[in-house]
């Protein structure tokens, strides 16, 4: 026997021994060197096991994937290995099956995936045992009916909320109108809420909260306590239907995932939607009242295009939008909206040969605009042919738009449209205002798809001669698939026209084309070399036939417009960057024998930001868009000094009016404007909505987050 202190010690050490296995994970050696952790869960009411409880470990505020995951057995265990060194949260949820039984919990009882959650530091080599001990799920279950009738209402939805408007469960009606809501639910305080899908032409029955309440803040709070189960009968009033469809007012086509919300007479959010892969939107269970309805295109796609947001109809604010007067029990109400793009000028065309012809393409638009006096009038083609090819996706909507003459006095204008057609450059030919059209394949793209044409781009002297810049993007080089590479190559490649475009074709590899007013409009392309690590180079020539190489590697080459010895250039380093760090200016005074540096005025830059152009008929007179900035710079000495138009913002696009000397083009965000006398004037062209969609005084309640 052990005399009385030796005792009394033996008894303290075992109750600690006992605590730290009742309160920690038992902790020992295991010989692979890699950490286990297994251990039993059970039914905290019955201390039965439970089997197919997912068990997790999780990296620390890493919920949305589990770093480990292993099953209970049919005796409830499970064992979880392969667990490197660290600091973990292990959880357990019953998601087997449509109903979870039980409550999700993480270790300690802590609740599950919560900022509570007490972590675990795991030792390399170590076995921990952890228990759960899991709670029974609170219950509701309960049948929906329709009121006027007492029969059951099969498949309407039950949602349960808690008290942030968050659906924390929800499940449909079997066909005998009967429920039932585990998964999800714990101890707690919730709402819930009953909503049914009518079939198409039908008016459908009320959304309603429980108890007969037809709002979240008048709805009858729900107390729950696990284990238990709390029956919640309902008997859905006649309601209606707002429904419709929501169409580009450009193309006609469908927009999907727009963004459709319900507002009550108060300006409270009452239900939301997306419209489907035809544009369809369907807003059920209301009761009778007014309500005004928004379009947002925060999720809408078509082809890439942004579109305006607005609310009915076309307005701009939800205190201007226009009521709708709905009845419960009669007929749905069919509400259509067209959503207007919103126009970016992506390409101006021009020609010295017609002094009242412009054309403008749009990013974000399938409808470029003409004009045939000068910018008075602005017109639309009646056809637009490229609409009904089969390439709306990715790059559809941008265009680039040419003009050149013809010889008929009646028809004196050849418009022309070119886009990215998938595996093709497709170009639109209409010489009668876009009543007929022809078209021309002018880059084939095999294996790969063409990327957004450049502008089209037309000489000083005439406009007989048309370049275009292009780049097929081929998934597979010829050259490499022999070799079973999966390597991409791009063809860079130089078109012209030499008959007003009536036809094409190659004129040599480049990826950018200039024309040299100044030198009898001389062409200069950049291309890549055979050395790859080498920059691209321009190359020169008079007559499209011999071409003579130079030394010049910057990536932007701008001829004076008046002077043949004066070149401008831009170069962004480092070359190969897609965000460039630095932006360096020059110029040459004696067709590139000696360079200068200029000054660049943009605070901002990135890949071909900003855009510098030579003014047409004055030597040594530049202008440059600083895009990121939205503001146009002037320079009268050759780029030596700069000053900044106080009267231009949000400018994303420069170029020059090939119709007279001194003449600009700017597209902003409220349009196309265009100076005659270097920038001192401007004269708004076309004028765009600069925003459509106004933030609400109306503070909407968020209480559908489904």
């Amino acid at each position: 026997m052990l005399p009385p202190r030796a005792l009394w010690v033996s008894i303290v050490i075992a109750l600690v021994f006992s605590f730290v296995l009742i309160f920690q994970p038992a902790i020992a050696q295991t010989p692979d060197g890699s950490a286990t952790v297994s251990g039993v869960v059970v039914d905290e009411v019955s201390g039965m096991p439970v089997a197919r409880i997912i068990v997790a470990v999780y990296l620390p505020d890493e919920y949305n994937r589990p770093y480990r995951t292993g099953f209970t057995d049919t005796s409830g265990r499970y064992t979880i290995e392969d667990i490197a060194a660290g600091t973990y949260a292990i959880c357990v949820e019953d998601r087997w099956g449509d109903v979870s039984w039980h409550v999700a919990e993480c270790y300690n009882e802590k609740p599950f995936q919560s900022s509570d959650v007490d972590n675990i530091a795991i030792g390399e080599s170590q076995s921990l045992e952890i228990n759960f001990d899991m709670a029974r799920a609170p219950v509701i279950q309960g049948k929906v009916t329709v009121a006027l009738t007492g029969g059951p209402l099969a498949d309407a939805e039950v949602l349960v909320y808690d008290l942030n408007g968050k659906v924390v469960s929800s499940t449909k009606t079997n066909e005998a109108g009967e429920y039932y809501l585990a998964s999800g639910l714990k101890t707690g305080t919730y709402k819930l809420r009953f909503k049914h899908y009518p079939g198409e032409n039908w008016h459908g029955l009320r959304t309603e909260f429980y108890d007969d309440k037809l709002r979240f803040d008048d709805a009858e709070p729900i107390a729950l306590l696990n284990g238990n189960t709390t029956i919640l009968n309902a008997a859905l009033e006649l309601g209606t239907v707002i429904y419709g469809t929501v169409t580009s007012e450009d193309t006609k086509g469908p927009l999907a995932y727009v963004t459709v919300k319900l507002f009550d007479y108060r300006g409270e959010l009452v239900d939301e939607t997306y419209t489907d892969g035809l544009g369809g939107y369907r807003l059920v269970g209301l009761d009778t009242g007014q309500y005004r309805v928004s379009f947002d295109l925060n999720m809408a796609l078509d082809a890439g295009t942004e579109f305006f947001s607005e609310y009915y109809d076309e307005q701009t604010s939800l205190e201007r939008a226009t009521p709708i007067g709905v009845m419960a029990g009669q007929s749905p109400t069919q509400i259509d909206v067209q959503l207007e793009p919103k126009k970016i000028v992506r390409s101006v065309a021009t020609s010295p040969n017609i002094p009242n012809a412009i054309a403008v393409g749009f990013t974000n638009s399938f409808s470029p605009l003409f004009s045939l006096d000068g910018g008075l009038l602005w017109n639309s083609f009646p056809l637009r042919p490229w609409i009904d090819e089969p390439w709306l996706v990715y790059y559809g909507d941008l265009l680039s738009v040419g003009i050149s003459s013809r010889q008929e006095v009646t028809r004196p204008v050849r418009f022309m449209v070119l886009r990215a057609e998938g595996g093709d450059a497709g170009l639109y030919r209409t010489g009668d205002d876009g009543t007929t059209w022809s078209k021309e394949s002018i880059l084939p793209c095999r294996g790969g798809y063409v990327l957004p044409p450049g502008e089209i781009k037309v000489g000083t002297q005439s406009d007989t001669k048309l370049f275009v810049a292009l780049v097929c993007l081929a998934w597979q080089s010829p050259i490499l698939s022999k070799t079973g590479s999966e390597s991409y190559y791009n063809s860079e490649e130089i078109m012209v026209s030499t008959n007003n475009g009536m036809t094409w074709q190659n004129l040599r590899r480049g990826i950018d084309v200039v024309i040299q007013g100044s030198a009898s409009d001389r062409v200069w392309v950049r291309s890549r070399l055979y050395d790859i690590s080498l920059r691209p180079r321009w190359f020169f020539s008079d007559d499209l036939m011999s071409w003579t190489e130079t030394n010049f590697d910057m990536d932007l080459l701008l001829p004076d417009e008046v002077s043949a010895e004066r070149l401008y250039g831009l170069s962004w380093e480092p070359n190969n960057d897609t965000s460039p760090k630095t932006l360096i200016g020059i110029a040459t005074m004696d067709a590139g024998v000696t360079w200068v540096d200029i000054q660049v005025p943009c605070a901002s830059m990135s890949r071909n930001d900003p855009t510098l152009v030579s003014i047409p008929g004055h030597s040594g007179v530049l202008m440059m868009n600083c895009k990121a900035e939205g503001t146009v710079k002037r320079s009268y000495d050759g780029g030596a000094t700069w000053e900044t138009l106080s009267d231009i913002t949000d400018a994303h696009y420069l170029t020059v009016d090939r119709r007279q000397e001194g003449s600009v083009f700017v597209g902003k965000a409220d349009g196309l404007w265009l100076s005659t006398d270097i920038g001192d004037h401007w004269t708004r062209l076309i004028e765009f909505p600069t925003e459509k969609w106004q933030p609400s005084v109306y503070l909407p309640l968020p209480l559908i987050k489904r």
